[in-house]
């Protein structure tokens, strides 16, 4: 009787000094948002075991007193948790800190509409106390007004004091609601201080120079960390594991290359991944930089320059582009010695072979012309040294003219043959009776041969053939050049996208060809496979001058009629904070371009590309569309990140159609086949059509989906019995981290089920309740760590896994029994 009395004694002893462990961790006075409804104070439970109830408690500014209340059906504080207290109408009109705020936290409010009297002050210091129900004053803190606003008041060592050594302003924009303090040092802590990219103006054939900086800004030594850097969201571009150890203070930097990115805006996110660390919020640094078009010197020069005019203003210089590509002009710069002008402050583009006129004031010239008015450098008449810069900074070309080379009063200075470099011998005075061409062919530039494609002349029919269908080609051959050319061979070639590696599907020679005329040459394409290509028609014929008009390139798209690509998940109804997102799933034994697969929902309706850039799907493989990666946990499979339409929670139709339009798949969801909120809708065969509603059903998974992954209800063939295994067996939960933890397996004969397992020792007592009627798919794994029910350690000893399996009707599938032996150290 004496020892009860005394853990009776003990256990109120306990219960005081945990109810004593609440201390005031942070007070946000001046939010950035309205300070009606933003502020908040932050507890936190010290107490090593005991959670606290604070419903009844009081908060105070030393003016009034609030009774603290439950948000949702608790008030518990749990050991080493944050509890937030924010007022009513928080949760009703703010939101403010929704995002920051963790799932753990425990979330009160206050039986008034404001914090104190009339919210926390500004202007002037508050008080502010926390109290037990019956007014005992627990903890107690006057904040100083100096925060920016934004910035809340926190507590450095939670464990300390509550004076003004031990708090200070947060460093965090917004506070740290809910989770440890920003200026609270941990033990364990790793941060990413440095990322840095060069060149910082990258073209779009530059490699990138990627540097990193890894600090330990914790009171440990850390070791065993990884890096990962991904570019826009998703794409992995670098990882590495460091093992070295890194000292307290100690940093280490890393220098990678990362290969040329595309023309636009890309954002880099670089990680820190280190399995103790305490505060996460500086594991992560992004980049966003953009890549514009980077070209090799002569890709655009220089052509013709009128320099001796009657007026200054009547000066031009005109550029041509010799490539077979259109070039952005955008940032690019032309400049002597004293001036440097920039073409273009947004995005314009020249056309191949196209000419473009850099004027002081608008100039008669063809229509097809470009022409940019802009404040040139003043064109000497005695010469004049021009430069041609892109918009990485790179010399493209560059001129030294004197008037020795060429060009009178209102007559200009043309280029020879723009292949050339620029040398004296390569310009000549115009000889056209005009006295220029501009935006034309220079007077003085001939070319005898030349044969030459005609622009926008390659194509197909059909136009949107199918695999397996017989298709022609053809292409218009032209020549440009001042000579008739004998024997010109028209090509026809093909790669699929983002290959350079093109094969020819066939040739056809034309025995003659008259200056300026032109031929249509067709081919067959025998056995067109399915996916999307670049197709290339070629023309070629011995002593050609001019190759840049000897080739055209288009894109097409060759329709699979048995493309393997299905619906396989959805998730229609996500919880809060999270998104709506579709997985597809390639059920064919060969992979299946998506470029340019377009969404709809609905057949005639707007269709969405979901496949801007080419995307290659493997068999047996998984692709997940969602409109924000980071809304969706857990995904191993690929990740398109873009807008995807609203699905709706009763029912909503969903369609798959390839880049020519054909439908590929097509699902007629409703909420009665299945999914929830938080859970997602599930295919169950992946052979059985997307129309059968019993082939859906809502995911089992304990996270609520499978993206990236089987199916949790996804099944072949069902086991013709429940099969239960257990291993290690024996194991040894005495926390040394060797088999201190037994996996339980299990297969059951249906897709679905009600599961109950239960422990019993080796006299039939049960000791753990491990599955109590939750619902179950065919297979599923799950741990037992040795304790019974009230958490204490089981004796060492055989035990039995009952398991127990039941229908929707609770009529039992199933019952099938393993025993275990729980071991001890030796």
């Amino acid at each position: 009787m004496r020892k009860k009395y005394i853990a009776i004694f003990l256990y109120i002893l306990l219960q005081e000094e945990g109810a004593g462990q609440i201390v005031l961790s942070e007070i946000m006075f001046n939010p950035a948002g309205n300070e009606r409804y933003d502020e908040y104070v932050e507890l936190y439970n010290a107490s090593e075991t005991e959670a606290v109830d604070l419903a009844g408690w009081l908060i105070s500014d030393s003016t009034k007193c609030n009774t603290i209340l439950p948000f949702s059906a608790s008030a518990l504080l749990q050991p080493h948790h944050f509890a937030l207290i924010l007022v009513p109408n928080y949760f009703e009109k703010s939101h403010a800190y929704d995002a920051d705020i963790p799932d753990e936290a425990l979330l009160l409010t206050i039986g008034n509409a404001q914090l104190g009297a009339y919210g926390l002050k500004n202007s002037a210091g508050e008080r502010v106390s926390l109290h037990r129900p019956d007014s005992t004053l627990v903890a107690a803190f006057r904040y100083t007004p100096d925060n920016k606003d934004g910035f809340s008041e926190e507590k450095i060592n939670l464990l300390a004091g509550d004076g003004p050594e031990n708090w200070s302003n947060s460093i965090k924009e917004g506070g740290t609601p809910g989770y440890q303090n920003s200026i609270t040092p941990s033990p364990y802590d790793i941060a990413l201080t440095l990322f840095t990219m060069t060149p910082e103006q990258p073209g779009a054939n530059d490699s990138l120079r990627l540097t990193l900086m890894i600090n330990n800004v914790g009171k440990e030594a850390v070791a065993d960390y990884e890096i990962e850097v991904t570019a826009d969201y998703s794409f992995p571009i670098f990882s590495n594991h460091l093992g070295p150890v890194l000292a307290p203070g100690d940093s280490i930097i890393l220098r990678f290359s990362a290969a040329p990115f595309t023309m636009g805006t890309h954002t880099l996110t670089a990680r820190v991944f280190f399995e103790q660390d305490e505060n996460r919020t500086n594991n992560e640094l992004e980049m966003t930089f953009e890549v514009v078009a980077s070209y090799p010197p002569g890709s655009l020069v220089m052509n013709e320059i009128m320099y001796d005019t009657d007026e200054k203003s009547d000066e031009w210089i005109e550029l041509f582009n010799t490539t077979d590509d259109s070039i952005l002009l955008k940032g690019w710069r032309i400049s002597d010695k004293r001036k440097s002008v920039v073409l273009s402050e947004v995005e314009l583009y020249l056309p191949p072979a196209a000419y473009c006129l850099l004027v002081n004031r608008s100039l008669a010239s063809p229509d097809s012309c470009l022409q940019i008015i802009l404040s040139l450098p003043e064109l000497n008449n005695g010469g004049d040294e021009l430069a041609l810069y892109d918009a990485t900074g790179a010399l493209i070309d560059s001129v030294a003219y004197t008037r020795e080379m060429g060009g009178d009063r209102n007559i200009s200075l043309e280029r020879i043959r723009y292949e050339r470099t620029d040398v004296s011998g390569n310009w000549g005075s115009c000889r056209d009776s005009l006295g220029s061409t501009p935006g034309r062919r220079n007077s003085i530039s001939p070319k005898s041969r030349d044969a030459a494609v005609k622009k926008s002349s390659l194509l197909m029919t059909p136009e949107k053939p199918h695999s397996g269908e017989r298709t022609v080609i053809s292409v218009q051959i032209v020549n440009a050049g001042r000579q008739a050319l004998e024997n010109v061979r028209a090509s026809f070639s093909f790669a699929e996208i983002g290959s350079a590696d093109f094969m020819e599907i066939g040739s056809h020679t034309i025995p003659f060809l008259a200056v300026d005329d032109s031929v249509v040459v067709s081919i067959n394409w025998e056995e067109i496979p399915a996916g999307a290509f670049i197709l290339r028609a070629g023309a070629d014929v011995q002593g050609d001058m001019l190759a840049l008009n000897n080739t055209i390139v288009d894109t097409v798209f060759v329709s699979d009629s048995r493309c393997s690509l299905v619906i396989n998940e959805i998730m229609y109804s996500p919880v809060g904070g999270q998104s709506e997102w579709i997985e597809f799933y390639n059920r064919g034994t060969k992979s299946v371009q998506l470029y340019k697969f377009t969404l709809s929902k609905a057949d005639s309706s707007e269709r969405l590309v979901f496949a801007p850039r080419p995307i290659s799907l493997d068999a047996a493989d998984f692709l997940v569309l969602v409109g924000d990666s980071n809304m969706i946990d857990e995904c191993s499979a690929d990740i398109i990140c873009g807008k995807l339409p609203s699905l709706k929670n009763d029912a909503d139709t969903i369609y798959i159609f390839d880049a020519n339009g054909q439908r590929i798949d097509a699902v007629h969801y409703s909420s009665d086949w299945g999914g929830s909120k938080g859970r997602s809708l599930e295919r169950i065969s992946a052979e059985v059509p997307s129309g059968e509603r019993s082939n859906w059903s809502t995911c089992v998974e304990a996270k609520g989906h499978t993206a990236g992954e089987q199916n949790s209800i996804s099944i072949k063939r069902l086991p013709a019995a429940a099969k239960l295994s257990a291993t290690p067996n024996p194991f040894s939960p005495d926390g040394d981290g060797i088999d201190d933890f037994a996996g339980i397996s299990y297969e059951l004969p249906a897709t679905t089920a009600q599961v109950n397992i239960k422990i019993f020792d080796i006299r039939g007592r049960l000791v753990r309740f491990l599955v109590n009627n939750e619902l179950s798919g065919v297979r599923r794994t799950l741990f037992w760590d040795g304790l019974d029910d009230n958490g204490r350690k089981c004796r060492v000893g055989i035990y039995i896994i009952y398991l127990e399996a039941l229908n929707e009707t609770a009529m039992c599938i199933e019952r099938t029994k393993k025993t275990l032996v729980l071991a001890g150290a030796l």
